[in-house]
């Protein structure tokens, strides 16, 4: 599954994003450079582990989307998620019906289950 978002590319003169950092997006990030992208299911781990997670507010400070990067994204891009894709996929993961998660570390499998 896949859901639309939008991905800006990191500043080339812009220093490294750190710990100290990571709050100042204009600074890093060209909001010129705005492409489509789509935040895949397989994402969710980037997206929760995020380096950067800001809301997104409008001009009554209502939420309207979420900024994040992943440690392993953090100088290339940013994505945006709109608070309308955010809620359908927080739907997707609550309508999927897993009741277990099974993950063996020697072979690398991973087994879901579900409660049909």
């Amino acid at each position: 599954m896949q859901f639309p978002c939008v991905r800006y590319k990191k500043k080339s003169d812009s220093v490294k994003v750190d710990f100290l950092n990571n709050h100042k997006i204009n600074q890093f990030y060209d909001w010129g450079s705005a492409e489509n992208a789509y935040f895949m299911v397989k994402s969710v781990n980037q997206f929760i582990h995020s380096f950067i997670f800001t809301l997104c507010l409008d001009e009554e400070c209502n939420f309207i989307g979420i900024y994040y990067s992943s440690d392993q994204s953090k100088n290339n891009y940013m994505y945006y998620l709109s608070f309308s894709t955010y809620m359908d996929f927080i739907t997707q993961i609550i309508n999927d019906g897993v009741t277990n998660v099974e993950f063996n570390r020697i072979t690398g499998f991973l087994k879901l289950s579900k409660n049909n």
